[in-house]
């Protein structure tokens, strides 16, 4: 970008640039991004801040990742500190600073639990690969759901929050389908080229 940061994009993902005179702001519109931001100085007196749905997170040191989920954001802290702020759309403001090595999810303006994660797992997309340590189903699709043509649709919600561990290569996502498919012993229904049914 213009000040010496970067974004990695995640796959069916997408930013909106938008640096002005007292901040850098990108908007996360879809997906999921790993941002390295330029750290302020002399020279560089604005805050960089990444928005998503109805909150921001502004850097306090770099990087982290940002991602828009089914029904929620999560913030991931690669190093050092990321201030994450809710009430974008004008409710009550909740602010938390998240730590490195940490994540924290927030859904309108209410701030989830802070958590530990694995850098690995959290990172592994940036290798092509997803790494699902007991996620539910309907976590798993989602992820699948950015590396393919079409939808994959769960029909029945017990279905969808059965729990899910496993190493996944995302260059080849029908391959990863079929493995959960036979792994859980579940039947998949394919119309291509627009969806494929779970049940």
């Amino acid at each position: 970008m213009f000040d010496g940061s970067a974004v990695e994009l995640g796959p069916a993902s997408a930013i909106a640039v938008r640096y002005g005179e007292r901040e850098r702001k990108v908007e996360l519109l879809a997906g999921l991004a790993f941002f390295t931001a330029a750290t302020m100085d002399e020279g560089e007196r604005r805050l960089f801040i990444v928005a998503a749905a109805q909150g921001r997170a502004q850097a306090l040191g770099t990087p982290f990742i940002v991602a828009r989920l089914t029904d929620v954001t999560e913030v991931v802290v690669i190093e050092h500190e990321v201030e994450v702020t809710t009430g974008a759309d004008g409710g009550q403001a909740e602010r938390a600073v998240v730590p490195p090595g940490s994540a924290l999810r927030y859904a309108g303006s209410r701030l989830g639990e802070l958590r530990a994660v694995n850098l690995d797992q959290a990172t592994a997309w940036r290798r092509d690969r997803l790494i699902a340590d007991s996620v539910t189903l309907a976590e798993v699709v989602a992820q699948l759901n950015r590396y393919r043509r079409g939808r994959i649709v769960i029909a029945d919600p017990a279905l969808a929050s059965r729990r899910i561990s496993g190493l996944f290569d995302m260059t080849d996502p029908e391959a990863a389908l079929a493995l959960i498919a036979r792994d859980l012993q579940i039947r998949t229904l394919s119309l291509p080229p627009l969806v494929t049914l779970l049940y």
